[in-house]
């Protein structure tokens, strides 16, 4: 239930990455620590969930063989679209908003294959969460002007499998039109980073075949980047995540393709936790700042940040952050409270 609050509200907050007890003023947009007190609530900003592919919404049938085999080119899920209707593709799509909605999700970020074919489902988004970030991925050059009313940018689903030409042609108009770049990128394998460092992209997904020396060159050409360690663990991707926050990257956490995870940024929060947990520690905090701060700090860094200032309200209660991230569904008299600038 949304409730629109114009007057301070005194609290527990998770505010810049940590919790503090204090007064936020929404007037000022300000917050002032204040001593603890008994029974205060817990308020925290919705998550975003910074990966998505909510266009296999649809797909029932268990997908089989390797990742190439099962999301590549040609591969299962794209012969699953091709021989979909429209209207099973966006019912499911919205069946899948519907959940991330009631999930406490504030935002999705949704990369889009079909071009301009596509574009009755980049409006399904548009109507059903105007909060989300549509990546397209246009046939061609030309349906980037017929599209860029309605998507935020261009989201590639590898540079290898793309021609070069196409990727700097498109890279270059979308730029120029003020559009986020954003990449699949060394998903199981090492990529030609030399490519990428011309395409100069604003946002990268997976980078999972990189470590050591290399994520931290990586940093060097694009420093924010989506995982999504649940669709990467079903297809036997299993790298140490904690690598990329050592290289000092911006991580940010999303749940990739809706046909083999469902897309809730809090299970993917637990199910990260108790992979790291006997791997290479990552605290509950660092993983809160995955899916609530970090990609805030991107949409706002690319100009593209319309997110209401909504916070998950847990009332009288200050469960931890590990219990947040472990236990998030169980935590009752959870609720929805926007905060209103006069």
């Amino acid at each position: 239930m949304l409730h629109k609050k114009y007057e301070a509200v005194e609290g527990i907050f998770y505010w810049d990455g940590q919790f503090q007890s204090g007064r936020y003023i929404p007037e000022e947009n300000k917050f002032e620590s204040l001593p603890e007190k008994k029974g205060y609530d817990l308020f925290i900003p919705m998550p975003i969930n910074a990966h998505t592919h909510i266009g296999d919404s649809f797909i029932r049938e268990e997908p089989e063989g390797s990742l190439m085999e099962v999301v590549g080119p040609g591969g299962f899920k794209h012969r699953q679209l091709q021989n979909a209707s429209e209207k099973t593709i966006i019912d499911a799509m919205k069946k899948s908003m519907k959940f991330m909605k009631k999930n406490y999700t504030a935002s999705f970020f949704d990369f889009r294959e079909t071009g301009t074919m596509g574009i009755s489902t980049i409006r399904a988004i548009r109507t059903n969460f105007p909060e989300a970030i549509v990546l397209a991925r246009p046939s061609h050059v030309s349906e980037i002007d017929q599209l860029m009313q309605i998507i935020d940018g261009i989201g590639f689903s590898s540079i290898n499998d793309h021609n070069l030409e196409y990727i700097m042609e498109s890279t270059r108009k979308m730029k120029n039109l003020g559009g986020i770049i954003a990449t699949h990128f060394s998903e199981s394998e090492e990529e030609n980073m030399e490519i990428l460092r011309k395409v100069e992209p604003d946002l990268l997904v997976h980078c999972t075949g990189l470590k050591g020396e290399k994520l931290v060159d990586l940093g060097d050409i694009c420093s924010d980047v989506a995982i999504t360690p649940r669709s990467n663990f079903f297809y036997g991707i299993r790298p140490d995540y904690a690598m990329f926050l050592d290289a000092g990257l911006n991580l940010m956490l999303g749940t990739d393709n809706v046909m083999v995870v469902e897309p809730d940024i809090f299970n993917e929060m637990e199910w990260l936790y108790r992979y790291q947990k006997n791997k290479h520690y990552m605290s509950p905090e660092s993983i809160l700042k995955c899916a609530i701060v970090n990609p805030d700090l991107f949409l706002k860094k690319t100009g593209h940040c319309r997110i209401n200032d909504k916070w998950i309200r847990i009332k009288g209660k200050t469960p931890t952050p590990f219990q947040i991230v472990t236990r998030f569904h169980s935590l009752s008299e959870k609720s929805v409270v926007q905060f209103l600038s006069v």
